[in-house]
């Protein structure tokens, strides 16, 4: 069987709580972090988010579990503190944004 190689998006749902307990007193750090791990690892931040990151490249599942271990590897903090891990395959290019709702021209654009 192929190994499909898409660009994937990941998301990470990190309990506050958990982060306080094992990140420490400056836990809000722990987002920049995560951001700084992924980027050095061909991944973007997605613009206005948290903790959600494109592949800068196609990849396969496997190398999203792998890169998904190894932030577990180099941020002990993140396994303890995750609540839930999205990970899914980006198949459009185009990123439309809350800020283009007010764009007058928004909905000529999505009937395309």
């Amino acid at each position: 069987m192929k190994t499909e190689l898409i660009r994937k998006q990941i998301t990470f749902g990190l309990s506050q709580d958990e982060l306080k307990k094992h990140y420490g007193k400056n836990y809000e750090d722990a987002y920049r972090d995560l951001e700084n791990f992924f980027v050095k690892n061909n991944w973007s931040k997605l613009k206005g988010s948290v903790s959600m990151y494109t592949s800068n490249s196609e990849i396969s599942h496997c190398d999203v579990i792998g890169i998904t271990k190894e932030a577990y590897r180099k941020l002990p903090w993140l396994l303890k503190s995750v609540e839930d891990v999205g990970v899914v395959d980006i198949l459009s290019q185009k990123t439309i944004y809350l800020s283009d709702l007010r764009k007058k021209d928004f909905w000529t654009m999505l009937s395309l």
